[in-house]
């Protein structure tokens, strides 16, 4: 007798255990779980899925597929074993689709000064360095692009948007290529610069690491690249308070993240944030180097 009491706990926990998995089961087939992940690793794949939703920078997410139980340090952990391949390509997908869709209405907004200012002084550092050859990375409808070309460079733009690509060849850019950063495959050394604003906040943060190799690929030596980007604080995310449809995702970086970053590609000459009247985050510019001597 005094053995079987010994073992009422263990029982009255496996009890517990098997009702509480019914229930969870139930609220799944219901599609009204909501699971605590013990980790607060974020989960960047699963936020373009329709059945997942992140909820801001919390652990907590919502799921709605088949699952198996594991059972560790008192907590009940689920663990997803469904197919998940729409994942990154979903979060691009959409943001072609966006940019796709408001590309003419992008055309007739006029450049900001502040922008204006950052492409000038990048020119006036290319003309001193003598630098003649160009790249731009999600060059949008080319405005940036045909005013290096007007101020005597021989300029390459490519963009992700099949819209904005016919917009920069209507502005007469003398080579313009539809591509994702993260595909382009120009010959080595091919550029004395890089110029890319406001595009590789949509890189997500798994990704970034190959397409800073890319670009320092196809720099020369000595080559230069303008970075900016808005940032501030570290976090993935579909912007809610996007205006465009679908709305599109973000990666940011907090200052000291994002200088962390490049320095493990590049020389770190120059950088500098700006208020642009944006809530919690602002731009970050950066002017870096490929080393030289480098060639790959």
């Amino acid at each position: 007798m005094f053995f079987f009491l010994l073992f009422i706990p263990i029982i009255l926990r496996l009890i517990i255990i098997t009702v509480y998995k019914a229930f969870l089961l139930g609220r799944i087939n219901n599609r009204q779980l909501f699971v605590k992940i013990e980790s607060k690793k974020w989960y960047p794949q699963y936020r373009m899925k329709e059945d997942f939703i992140i909820l801001s920078d919390s652990p907590i997410i919502e799921l709605s597929n088949k699952f198996k139980f594991i059972d560790r340090n008192e907590f009940l952990k689920l663990t997803l074993f469904h197919d998940i391949q729409k994942t990154d390509q979903d979060i691009i997908d959409n943001t072609i689709q966006a940019y796709n869709s408001h590309a003419e209405i992008i055309d007739q907004i006029n450049t900001p000064p502040w922008k204006v200012r950052e492409r000038d002084l990048f020119l006036y550092r290319l003309h001193k360095e003598n630098q003649t050859s160009l790249l731009e990375i999600g060059a949008g409808t080319g405005k940036d692009s045909l005013y290096f070309q007007q101020n005597g460079l021989k300029v390459t733009a490519i963009d992700i948007s099949e819209e904005m690509v016919r917009l920069c060849k209507a502005k007469g850019i003398s080579e313009v290529h539809c591509i994702d950063v993260r595909e382009m495959n120009f010959p080595p050394s091919c550029f004395d610069a890089v110029y890319t604003l406001n595009c590789l906040f949509h890189i997500p943060k798994t990704e970034m690491n190959s397409v800073l190799r890319k670009i320092r690929r196809i720099l020369k030596p000595n080559g230069l690249l303008y970075f900016g980007v808005i940032g501030g604080k570290n976090r993935e995310e579909v912007w809610k308070q996007d205006i465009f449809e679908p709305q599109r995702f973000f990666s940011f970086y907090s200052d000291n993240k994002i200088k962390k970053l490049v320095k493990k590609y590049f020389i770190l000459e120059d950088f500098y944030t700006m208020d642009i009247g944006m809530d919690k985050l602002h731009y970050q510019a950066m002017i870096l180097r490929k080393r030289e001597g480098e060639f790959m």
